[in-house]
């Protein structure tokens, strides 16, 4: 039961935008153990699949869409280089890595 309140509470503070959670260097990006854990933990409830002209990359909003922190979007990483997106070559390479980390279908949109 207050694992459930912590959940909660902290999606709701990362929703109203009070707190700021990015990669290692305080960053803006989020590697992949880290995303895990924190969409299990409610904090990150919805990726993005944004397709650029390389490839695909993935931002991680809260509930409804919002951003996670100031309106800034925070974006899958490499582990070895916390400044570079993570580009995969097409929607379903990218929608199968969220798969793997746990996100569930309706959580997985495309922009």
């Amino acid at each position: 039961m207050i694992d459930n309140l912590n959940k909660k509470s902290s999606a709701n503070k990362t929703g109203a935008g009070k707190i700021k959670f990015g990669g290692m260097n305080g960053g803006d990006s989020v590697i992949s153990s880290l995303a895990r854990i924190r969409y299990e933990a409610g904090i990150i409830q919805q990726a993005t699949l944004l397709t650029a002209g390389d490839g695909v990359t993935i931002l991680f909003n809260g509930s409804n869409g919002e951003p996670l922190y100031e309106g800034k979007p925070h974006f899958l990483c490499h582990s070895s280089d916390l400044s570079k997106a993570m580009i995969f070559r097409n929607d379903d390479e990218a929608t199968s890595f969220l798969k793997d980390l746990g996100f569930a279908d309706q959580d997985i949109l495309k922009s």
